[in-house]
């Protein structure tokens, strides 16, 4: 019987120089590393190996010790080990037994060319045998852990060990190993059936330091550093990446380096050079990890592009021209790579060759694709339209949340009850585990105010001071930012495991040296640079920290590779920019099937080949299908919501925090109230209203007077360490009896929006002549009409509305810039700065996409309009400084009358 009652003879040892303990009682205590039915070719080798013949040459030697490597269990593999020393030509063999003490150390002497030519042995036999990582099945979940640990031994040997139970149970091979032995369980998996608070923790730098400085001997007293991991409460797959049995991986030596140290940045040309290297040169360079340090190139660099037969997918697509880099892939072209025989897939060169070939997007690809089949997203791009899945649901999340311990087993697991609800599996795994909700998912769950808070300076600063040695050991920033309260989000984006990103960075300069918005020529000198000048440039990012641009200005229109859609779109003529779009088009795009909005090459492709503005496409469309303004600008008027009324805002305010919460929220409640959830936004809060809601409860007499200059100029001489004191612009401007929605147009926590330096810079104000333009003239269909400059006070109020056309006081409206969540320019009434036009005239659109002025703004006269329409168009040409997807989603028209073709609207 193989396998079972196996005997290899051992015989004394001719190699003097090796130790000679009882082989045979050794060889017993790792047999169960390997599966039964390779237990007797497992065995020989390690006998080989260990009791060569005299005539046996070193390299044979080496083949038979990583044969039997690749023999043994996935979570086992870690104990073979292999040490060159390049100085004497040395090759130390090891294995750590995991008893008492390990199985000898073997030293064998090979030429560079007989150590390079072993290697290729490591994964024969995973290739040969077709259980390697791709092999089919679903990755093993821990109650199928806890199953497996809670066999009786004697099951455990009747069900064939635990690969044959694995087979049968549909995992993969590939995964089970990680976490399954033939009598219980790895490390790994014990690890995964602790809750997430009781698993181990990432290691430190100060631990990787005492592995490196433990002598040989210290090594294998303490059983290898699984076991000496364990001990010290160590994740076992963060000492994985980091720790051998001899020492450290590349991974771990890079970390302990300074990073000035660690390499640079691959190049272009090195890619090349490695990508025309043949076979062989390669193996004597000795793979790309050491190619790379012999180099100078940082490992963590190289590996994104490089592999030791050539390049990844990556490595591909970065060598390809712009204009070379292919389309995105179709339905139909995932259906036929799915459906190419295996050994046609083979002979392809795999998936990436072969979407080259098909001239198809490198990065569209992989998302799809895999060398044996289809990624998860690729099965359910391909599923009918009745069986496809979902983003998951806050109410879906709740329902896990809610579930018992024993009912999460029941259903086994997350990713099978996940999929019984059609949830796409790309979404719930960001929210889900076994036992609960991530950090995620939880944060989602939380009502608005009791959400983490946004990022603030202080904080960010106190990141940045932190020494490199503390951020490790505190886990991180995401770690860190938990424990400080803040939103995950938030501080994603300013800060790093190392320091900060570059928007952290600039968010800490004083608002002079943050950089100006980008120029037209900017945008123009960025497309024309040869595509290697932007990679020596260091990409958009430092070139544009070069240049002094504002990172959020050149991030909305710079790419790495070029422009972005609105970057191209802005170095466009006017006229050649596009039309806003359609109800008619919206409604198109949405009847669009799914395989013909890919054909079609997504959105905005879409859009300009319809000639829509892109702003005014992406307010409406998705690749997918519509947004929320999308879908709301399809529904009859009476379905979108109307503004809030007087009787519904005092309401929200008389109702008690019980009363509140059975409503489910302002925005529950207001949806059920039939609210435009743009115009509840605004005045109400969970726990009550907003400053703006707070102040509109004020008559008008009590709600403070508009901003002047002195009190703008006041606010941005103040030290930070006042404004933070103060306790920001909001409470600032109430101390000083300011109107909230004046202040909101001009002030910032940390100094003054682009408008607010704006109106400090130019003591002019812009006034209209009153001339009326020949009807001769191309004045009268031209939307630019000539304006005048006119000096006024230094310290003026807001421009007062002109008396022409005898137009009543609450039809007159002027221009300021009111922030309303997402920093976005409207216009309002000029009796009441916190009430919009639109919020007058229609409600508060989703993301402000369109303002009907209709027969409100049509009573303002021509000059006036003109005059509105000048200084909306020099807020898109200064200001950078909005939320970065937003900020040239807006081009303006000038509203004329309903006969013009624009039909009252404006500002998109």
């Amino acid at each position: 019987m193989r396998g079972i009652g196996a005997v290899i003879h051992f015989s004394p040892p001719t190699d003097s120089s090796m130790p000679s303990p009882d082989l045979s009682g050794r060889w017993n205590s790792i047999r169960d590393w390997f599966s039964l039915p390779v237990q007797d070719e497992a065995a020989l080798c390690f006998r080989v190996f260990y009791q060569p013949d005299e005539a046996m040459p070193p390299s044979d030697r080496l083949k038979n010790f990583l044969k039997l490597k690749a023999l043994a269990s996935p979570g086992r593999q870690d104990n073979f080990t292999t040490e060159r020393i390049l100085s004497t030509g040395e090759t130390i063999c090891m294995i750590a037994s995991g008893k008492n003490s390990d199985l000898p150390s073997v030293t064998l002497h090979l030429s560079d060319q007989e150590w390079h030519m072993t290697q290729s042995q490591e994964l024969a036999p995973a290739a040969e045998s077709g259980e390697g990582p791709r092999s089919k099945g679903i990755p093993i979940t821990s109650t199928q852990i806890q199953a497996w640990l809670d066999l009786p031994q004697e099951a455990k040997r009747d069900a064939g060990g635990w690969r044959k139970w694995t087979r049968t149970q549909g995992i993969t091979l590939g995964s089970a190993g990680l976490c399954l032995t033939n009598t219980g369980l790895t490390p790994y998996g014990r690890e995964r059936l602790h809750p997430p608070k009781e698993r181990s923790l990432p290691i430190t730098v100060g631990q990787l330091r005492t592995w490196r400085d433990l002598s040989v001997e210290a090594r294998s007293e303490t059983g290898g550093w699984v076991k000496w991991a364990l001990a010290q409460g160590i994740a076992i797959t963060s000492a994985k990446k980091h720790l051998t049995n001899t020492g450290l991986t590349l991974y771990g030596m890079e970390r302990l380096q300074r990073p000035e140290e660690r390499g640079a940045t691959i190049t272009e040309a090195q890619i090349l050079t490695w990508l025309n290297m043949p076979p062989e040169e390669r193996n004597q360079a000795g793979g790309w990890i050491t190619w790379a340090q012999a180099q100078g190139i940082a490992t963590n660099s190289a590996r994104l592009y490089l592999s030791n037969t050539g390049l990844s997918a990556r490595g591909m697509a970065r060598l390809q021209l712009s204009e070379e880099k292919g389309v995105p892939i179709t339905d139909r072209q995932i259906q036929a790579w799915r459906d190419l025989p295996q050994a046609t897939k083979h002979q392809t060169g795999g998936w990436a060759k072969w979407a080259l070939a098909q001239e198809i997007s490198i990065t569209s690809a992989q998302k799809y694709l895999t060398n044996t089949g289809l990624t998860l997203p690729g099965v359910e791009m391909l599923q009918p339209p009745g069986e496809k899945t979902a983003p998951i649901t806050e109410s879906q999340l709740l329902a896990w949340l809610n579930m018992s311990a024993q009912e999460h087993n029941e259903t086994g697991g997350w990713r099978t009850w996940a999929q019984t609800q059609k949830i796409a599996i790309n979404s719930a795994r960001k929210y889900l585990t076994n036992t609960g909700l991530t950090p995620r998912g939880m944060e989602r769950l939380q009502r608005a105010e009791e959400k983490d808070h946004s990022i603030t300076n202080r904080q960010i600063q106190a990141w940045q001071d932190l020494p490199q040695a503390t951020k490790l050991e505190i886990g991180g920033w995401k770690k860190w930012a938990q424990t400080q309260g803040i939103s995950l989000r938030s501080a994603g984006n300013f800060l790093t495991n190392v320091g900060l990103t570059p928007f952290g960075t600039e968010r800490l300069q004083p608002p002079e040296e943050r950089g100006a918005p980008i120029t037209n020529a900017q945008i123009q000198a960025w497309r024309d640079l040869p595509q290697k000048a932007k990679r020596e440039a260091g990409g958009r990012i430092k070139w544009a920290q070069t240049q002094r641009i504002a990172i959020r200005s050149a991030e909305n229109f710079l790419t790495n590779s070029g422009l972005t859609p609105f970057g191209a779109e802005r170095l466009l003529p006017p006229v050649e920019r596009g039309v806003p779009i359609t109800t008619t088009q919206i409604q198109a795009w949405q009847e669009l099937s799914q395989e013909a909005k890919r054909a079609a090459g997504g959105c905005i492709k879409w859009a300009q080949e319809q000639g829509i503005t892109i702003g005014s496409a992406i307010a409406c469309l998705t690749n997918t299908g519509l947004t929320f303004n999308g879908r709301k600008r399809l529904l009859p008027p009476e379905e979108r919501g109307s503004t809030i009324t007087e009787a519904q805002f005092l309401k929200w305010a008389d109702m008690s925090p019980e009363e509140r919460s059975e409503a489910g929220g302002w925005r529950a409640w207001a949806q059920a109230q039939g609210i435009s959830i743009r115009s509840a936004g605004n005045v109400l809060t969970n726990s009550g209203l907003t400053p703006f809601g707070t102040e509109r409860l004020k008559s008008p007499e009590e709600r403070g007077a508009p901003i002047t200059n002195v009190q703008i100029r006041t606010w941005r001489d103040l030290p930070q360490e006042a404004k933070r004191q103060a306790g920001g612009w909001i409470k600032w401007a109430q101390a000083q009896e300011i109107a909230i929605g004046s202040a909101s147009g001009y002030l910032t926590n940390t100094g003054l929006k682009a408008n607010g330096m704006a109106r400090l810079r130019q003591s002019p104000s812009a006034t209209v002549t009153l001339s009326r333009p020949q009807a001769s003239t191309s004045a009268d269909t031209s939307d630019e009409i000539p304006v005048s400059e006119s000096p006024s006070p230094q310290d003026s109020e807001d421009i007062a509305a002109p008396p022409t056309k005898q137009i009543k006081e609450e039809d007159v409206v002027t221009w300021r810039t009111h922030q309303i969540n997402n920093n976005l320019p409207i216009l309002q009434h000029w009796h009441d700065p916190t009430i919009s036009v639109m919020a007058q005239a229609e409600g508060r659109t989703e993301t402000l996409q369109v303002t009907r002025w209709g027969p409100l703004f049509n009573a303002l006269p021509r000059q006036t309009k003109a005059r509105i329409n000048q200084e909306i168009r020099w807020f898109l040409q200064n200001e950078g400084r909005h939320d970065a997807r937003m900020n040239e989603m807006m081009s303006v028209a000038i509203p004329l009358d309903d006969r013009d073709g624009y039909r009252g609207r404006t500002v998109y």
